[in-house]
């Protein structure tokens, strides 16, 4: 006795369908072709144990248009409850989805589902290894090691369980200081180092050691701790300043020399460019740019010491009081 039926490709503009029948006295599911006035073609039965008190049940199919395939599902009373299943239009078989109705008696169905899923929770393992403290899937923040798990929601919305054994190594903190006029020193100590030119964006092939006389330039340092973690300094410009002792056959002149708040710098004749200021350490501390026979600045805010005016490859000591 045919109890439901049920059409594939329910959908408007479709000019295919095949017609599909539950038959409630036999408990499976057969096709018919051609639809509606064809054959009845046995499917196979649905393997469910039907309530013999409470026969009702009902099928329909379903078009995903996302998967391109039509999905049948089929309700019916098992013993006690009504419940909601997939069904295989190829074997007949069904495969449990769960409890529908709320306990009202289901008499028809009408699927539209944009998503289903019988996949629940799941499961999985990070193994990490990590210089400094480590931030989790979920955003806790670990800084020693050991094993955590973590909930989070999975791709259908179910809780994602993931054990995380982590491994917290030391972080480094890579720093460049000026050590004297004529040299860059790296730090932490007990760091091994490499060091970079921030110009061209390159390591410095064999220049590895913690201090560093090197040509005037932009320098960072990559230190790496005996835990394998590395960190990288920020750039720090370097003026080479041990060849200036008794430098004066420029073609500008300072005044007045020394100075406590304004520095003249007069030159014969216009020039264009950038005129760097340089502390007694080789450390850049102002650029300037030139564009005349004259340029004052305001050194009211150095400390006292001597300082440095460069341009063009010329180098003129003064001052500050």
């Amino acid at each position: 006795m045919i109890g439901s039926v049920a059409y594939t490709n329910s959908f408007g503009g479709s000019n295919v369908t095949t017609l599909y029948n539950y038959d409630n006295a036999l408990n499976s599911f057969t096709k018919q072709v051609p639809p509606n006035d064809g054959t009845l073609n046995t499917v196979g039965t649905s393997g469910i144990l039907v309530n013999a008190q409470d026969k009702s049940a009902d099928f329909d199919v379903y078009y995903d248009h996302v998967e391109h395939v039509n999905k049948a599902y089929f309700a019916a009373n098992e013993m006690t409850n009504d419940k909601l299943y997939q069904v295989d239009l190829t074997t007949g078989e069904t495969q449990e989805i769960g409890l529908i109705g709320l306990g009202i008696a289901v008499r028809n169905i009408a699927v539209k589902i944009t998503e289903i899923t019988t996949n629940t929770s799941t499961a999985s393992t990070l193994n990490v290894t990590n210089c400094g403290d480590y931030t989790s899937p979920n955003g806790s923040v670990y800084s020693q090691s050991g094993t955590y798990t973590n909930v989070i929601p999975n791709a259908a919305m179910y809780d994602s369980l993931i054990t995380i054994n982590l491994t917290v190594n030391p972080s480094i903190t890579a720093e460049l200081i000026v050590s004297n006029d004529t040299s860059l020193t790296a730090l932490p100590v007990g760091a091994t180092f490499q060091w970079l030119n921030c110009t061209t964006n390159t390591i410095i092939p064999g220049e590895t050691s913690a201090t560093w006389s090197p040509m005037s330039g932009n320098y960072a340092v990559i230190a790496t701790n005996t835990a394998s973690c590395s960190d990288t300094s920020a750039c720090m410009s370097f003026l080479q300043t041990a060849t200036l002792d008794g430098l004066t056959n420029v073609n500008f002149q300072l005044f007045p020399n020394p100075t406590s708040d304004a520095l003249t710098i007069e030159f014969p004749e216009n020039m264009q460019g950038t005129l760097q200021l340089v502390d007694q350490f080789g450390r850049i501390v102002e650029n300037f740019q030139l564009d005349g026979t004259q340029l004052q600045l305001d050194v009211t805010n150095l400390n006292p010491g001597v300082y440095f005016v460069s341009f063009n490859q010329q180098i003129a000591r003064f001052v500050k009081i």
